[in-house]
């Protein structure tokens, strides 16, 4: 018990990591400071920094002003796959008006990558992959421009707990 529970944190602090560096690389990449960056998600600096630093997690609200604000994809905030900001935006283009894409083959790209993960025998991963796809899952319901998503969500939930009970959460 106590090895799975050691195992657990040291999961955890993986996570913390790879999403603190996810961070800093988004915010490097815009070339902004801590404090500008902080501003820009309505987050205070010192918490991005904790974040930055893998001391903390982000919570959705920061998922849902890193989208909202910057035009993150948060696909790639949580799983690294795909581009780092929406294909519909590119930063050095702001302003200029460009048609939403379908998102229809980041979800076939997504699930591909997600079913690969399930057919492997690596436990860890499996378990970071249903955590992220969780995080997700409550991300894209406060979301209503990618709310279509959910059904894809839902259905990469069963995959990943095929034993579970169907239940379905109200829209708003």
């Amino acid at each position: 018990m106590l090895k799975r529970i050691m195992s657990s944190k040291k999961l955890a602090d993986e996570r913390k990591k790879i999403f603190g560096n996810r961070l800093k690389e988004i915010r490097n990449y815009l070339g902004l400071a801590q404090n500008t960056f902080a501003e820009q998600i309505n987050a205070s600096a010192g918490f991005i920094s904790e974040i930055e630093n893998g001391l903390k997690m982000p919570g959705t609200d920061i998922l849902a002003s890193l989208k909202q604000n910057l035009h993150v994809n948060i696909n790639w905030f949580i799983t690294g796959i795909g581009d780092m900001f929406e294909t519909s935006y590119a930063p050095e283009a702001e302003g200029v008006a460009e048609p939403v894409e379908s998102y229809a083959q980041d979800i076939k790209d997504l699930l591909k990558a997600a079913a690969d993960i399930l057919r492997s025998d690596n436990e860890t991963i499996k378990s970071a992959l249903k955590s992220n796809i969780i995080a997700f899952h409550y991300t894209v319901k406060c979301d209503k421009e990618i709310k279509t998503l959910k059904r894809d969500v839902d259905a990469m939930k069963k995959i990943l707990n095929p034993g579970a009970p169907n239940t379905k959460a109200k829209d708003k």
